[in-house]
């Protein structure tokens, strides 16, 4: 069973729902749920993203991503994009203190 098998069960029986429930809050029919939650098929995203609000956990869950990766990865290039942005201005300011100095 997938991870994406294995959270959509887990988390359907943890809200108390049936596949039934969950299909009809989807909604699609029961056969095509027990067809994505056993992994015989995929949800398009429209029903991914229902699924996600039905059982209230987020798509990056279900799907595994890993987001930590990317905040750190979204933090490196904010970090890099601060110090190009200050060493541009001190080097500017630099810059304009040489030219008063020769004024």
């Amino acid at each position: 069973m997938s991870i994406f098998s294995e959270r959509l069960y887990n988390e359907r029986l943890k809200q108390g729902f049936t596949q039934s429930d969950v299909a009809k809050l989807i909604p699609m029919t029961q056969s095509s749920y027990s067809r994505i939650e056993n992994g015989f098929q995929e949800p398009n995203l429209t029903q991914l993203k229902r699924i996600a609000e039905v059982l209230n956990i987020s798509i990056d869950y279900l799907l595994d991503v890993d987001t930590e990766f990317f905040n750190n990865q979204i933090n490196h290039d904010i970090k890099e994009q601060v110090k190009f942005i200050y060493e541009h201005y001190i080097s500017k300011e630099k810059h304009i203190k040489d030219d008063d100095e020769f004024e």
